[in-house]
C-alpha cells in the first residue's frame, strides 16, 4: 500500500487536535486521569517513553537482548516501524511510526505487556536462585533450624508481595514528531544518546554527548529535554 508523505509538525497539531497538544502519559497523568485520546496521526513521528519502576533494571545479564526482540517482533506484529530504540536502565524509548491507531495502540499494550511479563518471571527466577544459595551457605545446627531457615521466607514473601505492582511506573509517554527534517533527527540523536548511556557502564550524559558529537561542539539545547 503506498504510503502518504508526512507533514510539518505544525501542520499535524493544527489538522488533527488543535490546542491539545502532541504528547500524552508519562508525568503528565502523574495526579490525573486522562481527559483526553492520545493524539496520534498516520503521518507523523511517534516518540515513545516507558518508565520502569525502582528498583528494576531492565540492564540485568540477557534482560538487554531480550527486551530488543520483544519489541521488533511486536513492532513486525502490528506493522509499527521502529527508527530507533534505546534501553537506558529504568527506561525505554522508541522513535516509531504506525499508520493506523489501533495498531499502534494494540502495539503499545504488547510490548509493555511483554515485557512486564519476562521481567518479572526473571525477578521471580533470581530470586528464587538467591533463596537456595542462601539456605545451601546457611546449614543450620540441631535445634536452631527454625531461626536459620524462615529469614529466607519471609524475604521471598515479602517480595513477591509487590509483583501485584505494574512493572511501569507510569503510563506510556508519546509525543508526536514531524517524521522528516530537524524534529525528526533531533528526536533519533535523542533516543541515540539514552542508548550510548545505557550501553556504557558508569557513563555520565556529558561523556555520551561526547562520544555522540565527536568533534562537532557542544550539543544543542533539544538535548536536555
Amino acid at each position: 500500500m503506498k504510503q502518504s508523505r508526512l507533514i510539518p509538525l505544525k501542520s499535524v497539531k493544527k489538522v488533527n487536535f488543535g490546542e491539545i497538544g502532541l504528547a500524552f502519559g508519562g508525568s503528565l497523568l502523574k495526579n490525573s486521569h486522562a481527559k483526553s485520546e492520545r493524539p496520534f496521526s498516520p503521518r507523523a513521528a511517534i516518540h515513545v517513553v516507558l518508565r520502569a519502576r525502582a528498583p528494576i533494571t531492565l540492564l540485568k545479564r540477557g534482560r538487554r537482548k531480550k527486551i530488543a526482540e520483544i519489541v521488533t517482533a511486536q513492532g513486525k506484529r502490528h506493522f509499527v516501524q521502529i527508527h530507533r530504540f534505546a534501553n537506558a536502565g529504568n527506561h525505554l524509548h522508541m522513535l516509531i511510526e504506525c499508520r493506523e491507531k489501533a495498531k499502534f495502540l494494540a502495539f503499545l499494550k504488547a510490548v509493555t505487556g511483554a515485557i512486564a511479563l519476562f521481567v518479572k518471571v526473571d525477578e521471580r527466577r533470581l530470586r528464587s536462585m538467591n533463596e537456595e544459595g542462601r539456605l545451601r551457605s546457611e546449614k543450620p545446627l540441631a535445634g536452631r533450624s527454625t531461626v536459620a531457615t524462615k529469614a529466607p521466607v519471609r524475604a521471598s514473601n515479602l517480595a513477591l508481595a509487590n509483583e501485584s505492582q505494574s512493572l511501569w511506573l507510569q503510563r506510556p509517554w508519546t509525543r508526536l514528531v514531524a517524521a522528516s527534517g530537524r524534529a525528526f533527527l533531533q528526536a533519533w540523536r535523542y533516543v541515540d544518546l539514552n542508548a550510548l548511556e545505557g550501553a556504557c557502564w558508569g557513563i555520565t550524559r556529558h561523556e555520551a554527548r561526547s562520544i555522540q558529537y565527536g568533534d562537532l561542539g557542544p550539543p544543542r539545547a533539544w538535548l536536555k529535554m
